[in-house]
Order: C-alpha cells, then structure tokens, then sequence
C-alpha cells in the first residue's frame, strides 16, 4: 500500500478558486537550497480548442533574504464562469528566516465584472491574522503558525515534488466548507509544444475514497518544478486545460 502523509492544508494546486488556503509546512519545507530561481511563466487557457484565457506567474528575488511571487489569470467570454472571475491578481511576499522560507503577507483580488462576487483574501503573518470577504461574507481570525498562502505552497510543491510520498491526503477549503482529497504522484512522459517530450511529475487530486479527479498538474523536475500544463475537472468532465506557452526557465 503507498505511503500516505497526512496534511492539515487548504490548497489550490494552481491558482483556481480557493477561499482560504492553509498548510501545515513540515513535508514542504522551503529554503534557499531548493526555492526555484526567479522565473516567469505564461500559460494559455484552453476550452474546446479555443484559447479563452491566459495565467501568468513571476518570481522576483529582491537580495538574499527577500522574494516575492506574483500571479494574474484573465479569463474570456464563458470561460470566466469555469475559471471563477474574469480578473485574478495574487502576491505573495517571502522572507528567508531560520534557514527556511516564508510567507510574511499575501493578498489576493478575484474580480467579477458585477462585483457581487469579488474575493479578496490576505494573510498577514507579522499580524498574524488573516481577512476574507466574498459577497457579504467577511472573515477575520487568526492566522495559525506554520502556514503557507496557495502561492507559496506552490513554489513549494515545486521545490518538494521529487520528495512527496505517492499518496497524501490534505484538506482543501473552498468558500464554504473543508474536504478531505487525495494527491497522488506519479512520474509520466509529457509531450509539450515548446520542448518536446519531457518526463514530468503527475500531481492529480482526488475527492478521498472516490474517484472523483478535479485537477491534474504536470512539472518539471529537471527546470525547478516548472508547471508544464494543469487540467480541471468538474463532475468528472474536464472544463479547462492550461498549457505553457512560454518560461524563462526554458531559455
């Protein structure tokens, strides 16, 4: 039976939806070592063969101890109702402390054109509270210790996705309530536009004891994790693939 490792998480694997992401740190650690270098990433979104979107990401590192990770996704016509909004902005700042990274404030905007449904989100770990509001929701609470936004959890898969067990089970809140879900990890050969066949790590989640996929994440283990292509699935249909298009970490 593959070992399972057992994480107190929120989490979106990229980007996509989560009301408030969560993680407790211990198999994701990130540090100076292992953090990818400053890169950015461009990514088309496609439904049905038609590009109805682009996602893109960015790492800056500021000196030795700061960096920052930015993300912004703009959906299209129909495809802003399978993305969630039309416009979606993300920063997180990290700070290296104690040999480990991170987090120290995130704040992230999903905008409608109605505005009804607009989130916003922002962690603030000197503060140590973290603020949501979502139609006229609002929330405001404690920020537990040991914590990490989506983006930094990102970064950090990237960095730990050779040394995730094939199975872990995490806790995924969305804006009204936490699941329980399964990632497994696999290694496959992708075919990609831009680099030929590149064997990757498999991330796919799944609703725990079913069979219920929801996301599929492709990376890179030789280029720092870089997500190559992510899939999302809803009701066991797939609504929309995500391709890279460009990276500066394929020059």
């Amino acid at each position: 039976m593959a070992k399972q490792n057992r994480l107190q998480v929120s989490l979106l694997l990229f980007l996509l939806g989560c009301f408030i992401s969560l993680v407790q740190a211990n198999p994701l650690v990130l540090n100076a070592e292992n953090i990818p270098k400053p890169f950015s990433a461009q990514y088309k979104i496609i439904k049905n063969g038609m590009t109805m979107g682009e996602v893109k990401l960015e790492l800056q590192q500021h000196d030795a101890a700061t960096w920052e990770y930015r993300s912004s996704v703009k959906a299209k016509g129909l495809a802003k109702f399978i993305v969630g909004s039309s416009k979606s902005y993300a920063v997180t700042h990290l700070r290296l402390h104690q040999g480990n990274i991170y987090p120290l404030l995130f704040e992230e905007i999903n905008a409608n054109s109605d505005g009804f449904k607009d989130q916003k989100i922002i962690f603030d770990w000197q503060a140590g509270r973290v603020q949501a509001s979502y139609k006229a929701e609002h929330l405001d609470k404690p920020l537990p210790k040991n914590t990490f936004d989506n983006l930094s959890l990102q970064l950090s898969l990237m960095a730990n996705a050779h040394r995730l067990p094939q199975v872990s089970l995490i806790y995924l809140a969305n804006k009204r309530r936490l699941r329980e879900y399964e990632i497994h990890r696999s290694e496959v050969l992708i075919k990609t536009a831009l680099d030929g066949e590149v064997n990757s790590i498999l991330l796919e989640q799944y609703r725990q004891n079913t069979n219920a996929l929801e996301i599929r994440l492709w990376l890179d283990p030789q280029r720092h994790g870089l997500p190559l292509m992510f899939e999302r699935y809803k009701d066991g249909e797939l609504q929309f693939t995500a391709q890279l298009v460009a990276s500066s970490l394929l020059q």
